[in-house]
C-alpha cells in the first residue's frame, strides 16, 4: 500500500502508474495537479492557513492550519497540540 502527501503524492501516483502490480491500495492526500487550476481561486485556504503559520508559528494557527487538513478533527485535543 502506499500513502502520499503533496509532492508524495505525486511520487505515489508515478510509482502506481509504473508498477500497478505492486499496489494494493493508493491513498493520496493533497497532491494537487501540480498545475493551476481554472476552478480553484489560489491560494487555496489551505495554502493561505500554512503561510500564516510560517509566519506566526503559534499554537492557535497550527490549530487553524489542522482543522483545514484533517478530515476527522475529534483526535486535534489539545494534549496533542501542546506535546
Amino acid at each position: 500500500h502506499l500513502l502520499g502527501n503533496s509532492m508524495g503524492g505525486h511520487s505515489s501516483v508515478a510509482f502506481t502508474l509504473n508498477w500497478p502490480e505492486r499496489v494494493g491500495k493508493l491513498v493520496l492526500m493533497g497532491g494537487g495537479t501540480g498545475g493551476m487550476s481554472l476552478f480553484t481561486p489560489m491560494p487555496t485556504e489551505g495554502i493561505k492557513r500554512l503561510n500564516q503559520l510560517y509566519r506566526q508559528p503559534t499554537i492557535e494557527n497550527l490549530k487553524l492550519m489542522m482543522d483545514i487538513f484533517v478530515f476527522d478533527t475529534s483526535d486535534l485535543t489539545d494534549a496533542l497540540f501542546e506535546a
